[in-house]
């Protein structure tokens, strides 16, 4: 059995998007931290189109970045962008494995950063690892988390957004619990899974910090993990999300958890 989900709707035309204001608890230093979201393309923009940044256009607070290059941006792939001071010390890793992003299709997103082995990393639907060097972490600034938008630049997300969190701190790292393990619970073999059958020796285990199911018909999405309520700008509406599978997770995953509401079922082939 397998259910499926709502996601965010953001239609880029309106600059529809998500936010919550700069706090210590969104922002990293030179930590190991690891961000997550389930995405859908409505339309690619020539330049980009923005999946969770802290990134804003000043300069000044570049935190942050993972986004959609699009073709004028010299990428068409997934990008993902860390800044360790303000202006400067920007890392750039673009999907090279995945291939050019399809519209009209869910993919699974995990990027992170590992301060004791220097690199910034991601995979693309459970697939390989892909690293490249980077030092120093994410400055830390006062620019705005924003999912499906980057302040001070025209990259409105025009698609889906679902399952989108945030984990930084891991106890004794990502040597401890790699950043390949979490993405691949995650991802679930591309089956995905609900963020809210992690419990929370598992949430304490990946640094969990913030997670949004995204499942709101309209207004302020939940974070199910945290305090980071976000503010709906411009009327991000509902639409059909990606299937996920409820099932409990052996050994130090989710056990025995009620599935939310709300969802549609129906049963895989």
């Amino acid at each position: 059995m397998a259910v499926v989900s709502y996601a965010a709707q953001c239609t880029g035309v309106n600059g529809e998007y998500l936010s919550r204001a700069d706090n210590a608890s969104l922002s990293i230093g030179d930590l190991a931290f690891w961000l997550t979201i389930w995405a859908f393309m409505d339309s690619k923009a020539n330049l980009a189109n923005a999946l969770i940044t802290k990134y804003d256009g000043s300069s000044a607070n570049a935190e942050y970045e993972f986004i959609h290059r699009g073709p004028g941006g010299g990428a068409n792939r997934f990008s993902w962008r860390v800044a360790s001071a303000a202006g400067s010390g920007r890392a750039t890793l673009n999907d090279a494995l995945a291939g050019v992003v399809a519209l009209q299709t869910w993919n699974h997103l995990f990027v992170w950063y590992d301060p004791v082995a220097a690199v910034i990393g991601m995979i693309v639907n459970g697939g390989a690892a892909q690293t490249t060097a980077h030092t120093g972490g994410a400055f830390d600034g006062t620019g705005e988390f924003e999912i499906g938008q980057e302040r001070g630049q025209p990259l409105a997300w025009d698609g889906r957004l679902a399952f989108a969190a945030l984990g930084k701190s891991p106890p004794g790292g990502f040597a401890t619990t790699p950043a390949t393990t979490i993405a691949g619970t995650l991802c679930n073999n591309g089956h995905g899974l609900d963020l809210s059958v992690i419990d929370s020796a598992t949430r304490t285990a990946w640094g969990g910090v913030s997670a949004w199911r995204l499942q709101e018909a309209s207004g302020s999405r939940a974070d199910i993990w945290g305090s980071n309520t976000l503010t709906d700008n411009n009327t991000v509406t509902q639409a059909a999300g990606p299937l996920t599978d409820y099932q409990p997770i052996k050994g130090q995953y989710a056990t025995g958890l009620t599935v939310a509401q709300p969802y549609r079922t129906e049963m895989r082939e």
